[in-house]
């Protein structure tokens, strides 16, 4: 997958964080609710960078392997 973001308003040089979370979607019946309260349920995998600044306007792609992920319907929030 490839990941293409923004980064606004830092000096050039200034060090950044980002953090990027991989979530999957589904699993919200009454029985995944109770799943959970008992330890259950996925974990999200999360992703995080540390970079310096380019200028004003920072542009990042990185490319991000999902070859351990499996099959399903995820979301992407950082």
């Amino acid at each position: 997958m490839n990941l293409y973001y923004e980064v606004y308003g830092l000096a050039s040089g200034a060090p950044y964080h980002t953090v990027v979370r991989l979530e999957r979607e589904g699993g919200r019946s009454l029985f995944a609710a109770i799943g959970r309260l008992f330890g259950g349920g996925r974990s999200p995998v999360l992703l995080e960078f540390d970079a310096p600044a380019s200028g004003p306007v920072t542009r990042e792609q990185r490319g991000i392997e999902l070859r351990d992920v499996s099959k399903g319907t995820y979301r992407l929030t950082s």
